[in-house]
């Protein structure tokens, strides 16, 4: 229960920080399905998808890698954004690494990212 709960004060303070900074309009998925995902994706033809990692079994890599190669097989040009704890899970901040390097995704960020910084970076891509 922790950890979801810090994902959903995560997700909060990220698309708090987009709102505020970048002119951003941040959607929430209120799903991890893979389907649903890939049909609001169609609906809002988004530049960035930015997910959260973690081991929670619907945010995990393994997962949230299978939803951006679906992403990017709809929507060739949305750039792919992986965010996660470096300090909680070094194990899993090394995945998210190899799969910048692997060309998997686009960029990543650690969660202890200040937000102006975050938005800064999101759009450069």
């Amino acid at each position: 229960m922790q950890s979801e709960y810090r994902t959903s004060l995560q997700a909060e303070g990220v698309l708090s920080a987009l709102k505020k900074n970048g002119g951003f309009i941040p959607y929430k998925l209120s799903t991890s399905k893979t389907s649903d995902i890939i049909v609001d994706c169609k609906a809002l033809e988004p530049d960035i998808v930015l997910m959260a990692v973690s081991y929670l079994p619907e945010k995990a890599i393994e997962n949230s890698l299978a939803i951006s190669n679906a992403v990017r097989d709809e929507h060739p040009k949305c750039k792919i954004v992986f965010l996660g704890d470096e300090n909680s899970f070094s194990e899993l901040a090394e995945k998210i690494v190899s799969a910048m390097q692997d060309k998997k995704i686009d960029t990543f960020f650690y969660s202890s990212i200040d937000g102006k910084y975050l938005a800064a970076v999101l759009s450069s891509l």
